[in-house]
């Protein structure tokens, strides 16, 4: 039986992919990992910064899952939090309220 880390490989391949669409999706998925999602955290943290707001707001999604809190994580959001879109910006100060539960 596959597990969802089992996906991560090919996800980490589809998160830096060059097609916005694929990007969005994939980080998408990434959001709904859960503690599995963090191997990609480093790839995550680069999606903060995608120029697409909605890979963005996955991304801002996908770090505050359990098991993802850092320091790292937590300066990323931040700055994430202050992102020109006000969605973005809404989804990284949520994730960062989740990790600090």
């Amino acid at each position: 039986d596959l597990k969802p880390a089992d996906f991560v490989p090919r996800l980490r391949k589809l998160i830096a992919h060059s097609q916005a669409e694929v990007r969005e999706n994939a980080t998408a998925i990434v959001a709904k990992l859960g503690s599995d999602a963090a191997e990609l955290t480093s790839e995550l943290i680069v999606a903060l910064e995608d120029e697409e707001p909605i890979v963005r707001e996955n991304a801002a999604i996908a770090l505050g899952q359990p098991g993802l809190k850092s320091a790292d994580v937590i300066a990323a959001l931040q700055t994430a939090s202050q992102d020109e879109d006000e969605v973005v910006a809404a989804m990284a100060k949520t994730s960062i309220a989740r990790l600090s539960e």
